[in-house]
């Protein structure tokens, strides 16, 4: 385990938008979860909006150091241009229908590959997932699951998995890792990535 640091919970969702958006994603984009805990939309759109809640926080905290994954931001800030055409490549279609009244509306969706992943580090211009769990079940969960994707996923761009405890006012980063080519976890110290601006 790396070293633990702490990370205030200062943003503010006083509206509830961020929840909305979190509600929405859990009900039209992201699949069923394997957390027991989350097994209705809302407790599933808990999850990702404490996920996000930790990707703003680590935005805001240090914005000279990490932003979103945003079209925007990664046709700015991505010079390696196969990693950028990685990321904005668009997933397989598929089609969606929704009634309105007595009116069948239908077409054909799409996502990019970035909207599937979290934050990157502007300097390194890596990509970092960030998860957050509040049990040793819940990040037993999200290490099998992230072995699980980067072992059959091709598109699965990330090159870090910022891994912190979610408490009451705070995030404790207990892991920050990466896989290497036998899909074995390497340890690192998120620390040092914001004082030195890099991953040794």
């Amino acid at each position: 385990m790396t070293n633990t640091f702490t990370i205030p919970k200062v943003c503010e969702d006083l509206n509830g938008y961020e929840y909305e958006i979190a509600l929405m994603k859990a009900r039209y984009v992201y699949p069923e979860p394997d957390n027991p805990d989350a097994n209705t939309i809302e407790k599933h759109a808990q999850q990702i909006y404490d996920s996000e809640m930790l990707e703003r926080v680590v935005c805001e905290t240090w914005k000279d150091l990490f932003r979103p994954l945003t079209y925007a931001n990664v046709k700015q800030y991505f010079t390696d241009g196969s990693k950028r055409d990685k990321l904005l490549s668009k997933q397989r279609p598929y089609v969606q229908t929704k009634f309105k009244r007595t009116v069948e509306h239908t077409k054909e969706v799409f996502e990019y590959t970035y909207e599937f992943h979290d934050i990157f580090h502007v300097p390194s211009q890596t990509v970092i997932e960030c998860k957050t769990y509040t049990s040793d079940a819940g990040l037993k969960r999200h290490r099998n699951k992230i072995r699980e994707r980067k072992g059959f996923s091709k598109k699965n761009l990330n090159d870090y998995y910022l891994l912190c405890r979610s408490e009451e006012n705070s995030f404790i980063v207990e892991h920050f890792l990466s896989l290497n080519e036998s899909n074995q976890f390497v340890k690192h110290d998120f620390e040092e990535l914001i004082h030195e601006s890099g991953i040794k």
